[in-house]
């Protein structure tokens, strides 16, 4: 062989192997991804979770609605502690003190041992879930029935409802 034509095979051997190195770590890249464990809800999804759930039935049209900075405590690990509160100066300020878990979505009223539900809650949290990675066999696994709940006890399932003494009326238009 030619001095020419072994340059020419090696030089047209080299883009073969620059192509093979680029898509061998993509390759392994993706299918690693596919047997890797699904990553934690972030605070900010944590806390869109809570204020959907009160959009749904109103509670964000109340004066001065607004949902606290989520926080973490060492007495619920894994869980975003997120308090729903409103301008109420008449009474009792808080909407709601809700624990949202870091792994499923799942969001429960902190202190009791129940655990929110709603047609928009559910489908919020399966979209979630599919954004983070985690299957319905990963939830299964992962998920706690009884996460705030004392032994023994069955959770209630509960659902945020209307605020029970109405919305603040609209000023009305004179005539």
């Amino acid at each position: 062989m030619g001095r020419y034509h072994k340059l020419r095979m090696r030089i047209g051997v080299q883009p073969v192997i620059a192509v093979i190195a680029i898509l061998l770590p993509v390759t392994s890249f993706g299918q690693a991804q596919r047997g890797s464990k699904p990553r934690s809800i972030t605070v900010k999804e944590a806390r869109e979770l809570v204020y959907e759930m009160s959009k749904t039935d109103d509670w964000t049209k109340l004066p001065g609605f607004l949902i606290e900075k989520p926080y973490t405590t060492p007495e619920f690990p894994g869980v975003f502690i997120i308090d729903a509160l409103w301008d109420n100066w008449g009474g009792g300020a808080y909407i709601g003190h809700y624990a949202v878990e870091e792994r499923t979505g799942d969001v429960w009223m902190v202190g009791t041992c129940g655990r929110y539900t709603s047609p928009t809650l559910t489908k919020l949290q399966r979209a979630l879930r599919h954004r983070i990675g985690l299957t319905d066999l990963d939830y299964v696994r992962l998920h706690n029935p009884a996460a705030f709940c004392r032994a023994g006890d069955m959770p209630s399932v509960l659902t945020m409802g209307r605020p029970m003494w109405g919305l603040p009326k609209s000023s009305e238009k004179k005539k």
